[in-house]
């Protein structure tokens, strides 16, 4: 039997450790060997602290670990999409979905993604203590409406999903941590604001995809790839219901995480002012006097960009906590697991590892590149997940946030508000508390071009 975590208390175990601490959950559950018991209320779940056992849970026997609490908690929002389901159900959605996702597909979406990201750069304003977060949630929000309806996504219905994923994810924070489930059935301010704006969005979403289906859904954005999307297996299509529950998860799932990565991207940034330097001469090279918002990024373009992003995903993974359910008995690390125990693991404990990581609490950007290898486990670097559920969005993630990046620097040189603390907010995301930017425009004839 697995060793017990520390920070134990009678009745209620390691819950009131969770609730106070998530990051001192983690490193207690990760002390005492690659797995460890812990004890949520009465009930016993299993820590698991070991990259090559992580890849046993999601990869390899990825069929006896279906998708755990966390995930069955989203449903509520997102219903059976592609981040709640598992097994076969799982697999003939995402091989369903996967062409929609393709770098062809992803180009159509790149002008008006540049478009948005461009005017919001370009309206920070100058000279006062500024939180990105929120604003930069705002903004993701606008480019995944406009992805999954069209650019020209009606105002009010970006007004609808400004307000809805905040609340939402606020929602979804709350029953991340309602172990008996009766929260959601309170007569709350927050419960009502969320079935309110859930109706809404659904009465919105349900009313495009009829209209659409009645026509054939030939519209080149996210929402019809979705129409038509088709098993290469079986050749059936999506329901009505599945094409809302696949675009609410496009929504739900993608534009908080975006925003925390650029936050922390540039929060490291503001501190290392000799990557900052790196990172601008190399957008600088790239632009060569053109408009950032016609920037097109190639795969070997901005290589130190790149890297800030990797040691950001790194350092703060939006999915840092997460769980999978033993789907029948199975062993694990020598240990003898039962069908239906819970399985907690962590990104970020794994990435924050000295094992697996030099100076694992340090940023630095140089530890990708290929003469540093010796200082990384790829192996335990999967802030996107890993195996059969990877996150479907990777590329799209990955590419937003590098543009965002590009242009933050070539506008603007920022520093650190004198006023603000910064920390992690551990909640159903790793996201940045209290942290305030002061952005002055770059003096472009002081700057070697």
């Amino acid at each position: 039997m697995p060793k017990l975590a520390p920070g134990r208390v009678p009745v209620l175990g390691h819950l009131p450790l969770l609730l106070r601490s998530r990051f001192d959950f983690i490193e207690a559950a990760g002390s005492v060997g690659p797995v460890s018991r812990v004890k949520i209320g009465p009930k016993t779940a299993y820590f698991v602290n070991s990259y090559e056992l992580l890849a046993q849970m999601l990869v390899s026997d990825a069929d006896k670990f279906i998708r755990g609490i966390h995930f069955k908690k989203m449903r509520n929002m997102v219903g059976n999409g592609v981040v709640t389901t598992s097994g076969d159900l799982h697999r003939r959605q995402r091989r369903t979905m996967l062409p929609s996702f393709s770098q062809r597909r992803l180009a159509l979406h790149l002008p008006v993604m540049r478009k948005i990201m461009a005017e919001f750069v370009d309206s920070i304003p100058e000279g006062t203590p500024y939180d990105l977060m929120p604003p930069l949630l705002g903004i993701g929000c606008d480019i995944t409406s406009s992805t999954l309806f069209g650019e020209d996504c009606p105002r009010e219905v970006l007004d609808l999903v400004r307000e809805a994923v905040p609340v939402f994810v606020s929602n979804a924070a709350i029953h991340a941590v309602d172990v008996t489930g009766l929260y959601k059935h309170l007569p709350t301010r927050s419960n009502r604001n969320f079935r309110r704006l859930l109706n809404e969005f659904n009465q919105y979403l349900y009313s495009v995809i009829d209209e659409r289906m009645r026509k054939g859904g030939q519209e080149e954005d996210l929402l019809g790839m979705l129409i038509r999307a088709t098993d290469p297996e079986t050749g059936e299509r999506f329901s009505r219901t599945e094409v809302r529950d696949q675009a609410a998860t496009v929504l739900f799932a993608s534009t908080e995480t975006t925003a925390n990565t650029v936050s922390w991207a540039c929060y490291e940034l503001a501190r290392h002012p000799r990557v900052f330097a790196q990172c601008r001469a190399e957008v600088d090279a790239l632009v060569n006097g053109g408009g950032v918002g016609e920037m097109e990024i190639g795969r070997d373009d901005l290589p130190t960009v790149k890297r800030v992003l990797f040691e950001a995903l790194r350092m703060y993974p939006s999915s840092y906590l997460l769980s999978r359910q033993a789907a029948e008995d199975v062993v694990l690390g020598g240990y003898a697991i039962p069908a239906g125990a819970t399985l907690l693991y962590s990104h970020y404990g794994q990435q924050r590892d000295e094992r697996n990581f030099s100076h694992a609490n340090e940023f630095d950007p140089d530890r990708w590149l290929d003469r540093n290898g010796s200082e990384v486990t790829p192996a335990a670097f999967m802030p996107f997940g890993h195996g059969a559920y990877r996150c479907l969005g990777e590329s799209v993630a990955t590419l937003e946030a590098t543009y965002y990046i590009a242009m933050m620097v070539h506008k603007w040189d920022f520093r650190l508000a004198e006023t603000a603390s910064p920390r992690m907010n551990a909640t159903i995301t790793l996201s940045p508390r209290d942290l305030k930017l002061v952005f002055t425009k770059r003096d472009h004839g002081s700057d070697q071009q």
